[in-house]
């Protein structure tokens, strides 16, 4: 597991292994029931990004817990809204060679509808809007535009990578200076159609879609 360095939540490890380990570090500096917060949150959530399964794991995700798993052992849980929404999680997972590509597939999709979500925004915006999550008045500076669920951005993500029948593993990136691009430009088109056949786009406030919707929304 070792090898060049790598970049989790702005802090940079030496190898794979060392960041691996320092997570596992974090798990076990805990008890079963505690709730991550701060850089050790971040730093968690950064790593599940590589996890092969990380968008479906985030779509609902509202807070991160340490417990016990089936095997009695301490892990990673994704907690959610409503009794029983809960999923755990291998951290290990996230740092094995086949678990890559979610996060970097996802911000691609995400720089490829830009222009999109921009223009929603100027079409849409208008004097005394309410947010539909906290009721507050917008203005232009804190309004976000958010994918209404249960369409949300990660779930559209989703189901395109499986109705498309997108191998991960062999998407290629060109580098614009502001993220990733997808170098097929063919895969670019069926996504952003994809997009707009079903998202269901709506003006929030910042507060509300970078605080109070599911991590993995937006």
């Amino acid at each position: 597991m070792s090898g060049r360095t790598i970049s989790l939540g702005g802090v940079t490890f030496p190898s794979k292994k060392a960041a691996c380990e320092h997570i596992g570090g974090i798990l076990h500096r805990h008890r079963a029931g505690d709730e991550l917060a701060g850089d050790e949150l971040g730093l968690v959530l950064s790593s599940l990004l590589r996890h092969p399964h990380a968008v479906e794991k985030l779509s609902r995700c509202l807070r991160v817990l340490v417990d016990g798993n089936t095997y009695r052992e301490l892990s990673f849980w994704l907690e959610g809204r409503g009794a029983g929404v809960r999923t755990d999680f291998s951290y290990k997972k996230c740092f094995r060679p086949a678990a890559t590509n979610v996060a970097e597939f996802s911000a691609a999709c995400r720089h490829e509808v830009a222009p999109d979500i921009v223009a929603f925004k100027s079409a849409h915006f208008q004097a005394f809007l309410t947010c539909p999550i906290t009721g507050a008045v917008l203005t232009w500076q804190t309004t976000d535009v958010d994918h209404a669920p249960p369409n949300t951005f990660a779930a559209l993500v989703r189901e395109f990578i499986a109705t498309d029948g997108v191998d991960l593993a062999k998407v290629a990136y060109d580098r614009d200076g502001m993220g990733p691009v997808f170098a097929d430009r063919e895969l670019a088109a069926r996504w952003l159609a994809f997009h707009r056949d079903h998202a269901a786009l709506r003006l929030v406030s910042t507060y509300a879609n970078r605080i109070l919707l599911p991590i993995g929304g937006a």
